[in-house]
């Protein structure tokens, strides 16, 4: 295996980390204002073709500050962001240390960021919910409360492939689309590696590969985390369409209320107190770090924290037990072997109920 540091990349192999950087929350995002990206790309390609009077050493420093003032006009000076994109500086700064380098930043700001950025913005938001929607009403219409753990298990899967399928012809389009524009403009050149080497090519990647493995790469983590806002999303939407198919309305957060248990939806029972939901496909490893203890659940009038739970493998009595004698009640399939498990214990059958129940149970709370 042959690993490397970045001073040991060439131009090209710099791709990957010109595009991980100026996406990079950490280092301020910078590439998500499409203005200063192609200020910056515009402004790199004026200096690099003019300044013929300098040497290479000083023409680094010009384009090392032009590249200073344009990303640090991005912020205002001492706030969060401008201390971000400092660091994206001292990235940059440190992989752009020839000529080539800056060539090299200049054609992925122009040909991979800004095609990546018009690409996102294409990936949909709001089409596969509506989708969902239809498919929750009518189940809801045919089964009645009895469709609920299906809606619940379903919802998820039907966004998540149909936004998938998209996102896969988006990535296509985009790859496509790169890869004319590198080989109109013969940039597909064997990297210096494969003609040192003996005059083999045969283990070392064509530069064209290597822009595009990066490009796609960083593609698909940027669409995982619009994959993971849209998956947090999506539970939130199925609950809040079953409460509205069903007249429950629901509310506001309480105040001040910071606990690190994930509630997607709040409900208000007819003495002001709160029921918080929260939809789970699992109850997670780390659930006792995210216990919200019943003093602290009184302290901000929260009379329960419901987990809607679609898949009860991991949902044991012990876990039942403590949960719920802190105030958490477990919703699970009506054909859940847990209901089963508890069925017979005073205790823990009080805190475990059928899915079909639980429009009932919030209609006789408010």
């Amino acid at each position: 295996m042959n690993y490397k540091n970045k001073s040991d990349l060439t131009s090209t192999e710099k791709v990957y980390w010109y595009l991980r950087y100026l996406i990079e929350t950490d280092r301020g995002a910078f590439a998500k204002n499409f203005d200063k990206v192609s200020e910056l790309a515009n402004s790199l390609g004026v200096a690099i073709t003019s300044g013929k009077e300098f040497n290479e050493e000083e023409h680094i420093r010009v384009l090392n500050n032009i590249c200073r003032n344009v990303v640090l006009s991005a912020s205002r000076k001492g706030t969060k962001v401008h201390l971000k994109l400092l660091s994206l500086i001292e990235g940059l700064e440190l992989l752009t240390t020839c000529l080539d380098d800056y060539k090299t930043l200049v054609f992925c700001l122009n040909e991979l960021m800004i095609p990546s950025n018009q690409a996102l913005e294409t990936v949909p938001t709001t089409e596969a919910t509506q989708i969902a929607k239809s498919y929750a009403k009518s189940v809801l219409e045919e089964k009645g409360t009895l469709g609920l753990a299906n809606i619940l298990r379903e919802w998820d899967s039907i966004t998540l492939d149909i936004c998938l399928n998209t996102e896969r012809d988006i990535a296509a389009k985009l790859f496509r689309k790169v890869r004319e524009k590198i080989e109109a403009e013969l940039f597909f050149i064997q990297s210096q590696e494969a003609l040192n080497n003996n005059g083999s090519s045969k283990d070392v990647p064509l530069e064209s590969d290597i822009i595009l493995s990066a490009l796609m790469q960083e593609f698909e983590r940027r669409l995982g985390q619009k994959r993971k806002q849209r998956s947090g999303q999506d539970l939130e939407d199925a609950t809040a369409f079953i409460f509205d198919h069903y007249g429950i309305s629901c509310a506001e957060k309480p105040s001040h209320f910071t606990a690190s248990i994930e509630v997607d939806n709040w409900v208000k029972d007819k003495k002001g107190w709160y029921l918080g939901f929260s939809l789970k496909r699992t109850l997670r490893e780390r659930w006792k770090q995210t216990l919200t203890d019943k003093d602290t659940l009184t302290q901000f009038k929260i009379r329960h924290i419901i987990h809607l739970i679609c898949n009860d493998g991991d949902l044991t009595e012990a876990k039942i037990g403590e949960m719920g004698s802190q105030r958490h009640l477990f919703f699970v399939p009506d054909n859940s072997s847990v209901l089963d498990t508890v069925k017979g214990d005073n205790v823990l059958s009080e805190y475990v109920k059928p899915m079909s129940t639980l429009i009932t149970f919030l209609k006789a709370s408010r």
